[in-house]
């Protein structure tokens, strides 16, 4: 079976079709064989976009040997969507076969070897976390970014603490299934005004985790409550309240905020006082958030 990229990996709803592209590869195919991962029509990828792929292709070489088709190279897009991976520090991550992929296909050193505009104080590329530490590090990583962009203190603080929060989310349902790593990237927008947080793991995602320890009528709810209220597995460490505060920190500074995520088979628009399925599809490992922040 062939898994196909869509042409772009911009939007909440652009990563939802490639996670369900992802969910019937992996249904379809036995592990241990190869699964052939088409990418030739990626022409456009953002920073949930890119963390997403990582994210997935990782879990998916758990299970396969990865055979990749590379991005078709376009001149007159005038966009490089090869360039932004590798400025993302894609490769640096990717799982070893996809990178001999591109390799193979294209020389990559002249990708390697560039000089890099230096972005440090906008963009946080993507990282790898799998301890406490790497959050900590991933902590101090997202304040120096943010620390020259005039913004008041205690914004900074909030947008530390959202990047905190979520990293220790994902690291514990990583350790719940596989030890799956935690992948984040945060960039910021000068322009635009915008602070754009993606942050993923690819465990058993919140419906698997707490449906054991929750009264629930749906997936839905069980969603809601993980977002909306101090729902834990772990409630007797006093654990259950950093989901509700990312949402509070998020519409407490920004009403417009666009705060959305993608857990077992769905996608959901996060408001200030309830949750939104937006669509369904097939269920696939993990929990992506996507936060856009407005400044």
């Amino acid at each position: 079976m062939v898994l196909q990229c869509p042409s772009s990996l911009r939007s909440i709803e652009d990563i939802h079709e490639w996670l369900n592209r992802c969910a019937i590869a992996y249904e379809a195919n036995q592990a241990g064989e190869n699964l052939y991962v088409d990418l030739s029509s990626l022409r456009w990828v953002s920073p949930i976009g890119c963390s997403v792929l990582l994210a997935s292709l990782i879990r998916l070489d758990q299970a396969f040997y990865l055979k990749t088709s590379i991005p078709e190279r376009n001149e007159m897009d005038g966009y490089d969507v090869i360039g932004y991976m590798e400025r993302m520090d894609f490769f640096k991550f990717c799982p070893e076969d996809v990178r001999k992929s591109f390799e193979l296909s294209l020389d990559m050193a002249s990708y390697y070897n560039r000089n890099r505009n230096n972005k440090k104080n906008s963009l946080n590329e993507l990282t790898v976390s799998v301890s406490d530490e790497d959050v900590i590090a991933l902590h101090h990583s997202v304040r120096e970014i943010m620390k020259d962009k005039e913004l008041p203190q205690n914004r900074i603080s909030d947008i530390t603490r959202i990047a905190t929060e979520l990293g220790n989310n994902a690291i514990e349902h990583g350790h719940e299934d596989q030890d799956t790593p935690c992948i984040s990237c945060i960039q910021y927008y000068k322009k635009r005004n915008k602070v754009e947080i993606a942050i993923c793991d690819t465990g058993m995602g919140i419906v698997h985790s707490l449906k054991n320890y929750v009264s629930y009528t749906d997936n839905d709810d069980i969603v809601r409550q993980a977002i909306l209220t101090k729902a834990s597995r772990l409630i007797h460490q006093e654990r259950g309240k950093g989901l509700v505060d990312v949402k509070n920190i998020t519409f407490t500074w920004s009403s417009d905020a666009e705060f959305y995520v993608r857990t077992h088979d769905s996608i959901y628009r996060i408001h200030n006082d309830d949750i939104e399925r937006i669509e369904q599809g097939s269920y696939f490992f993990g929990t992506y958030f996507y936060i856009v922040i407005h400044t």
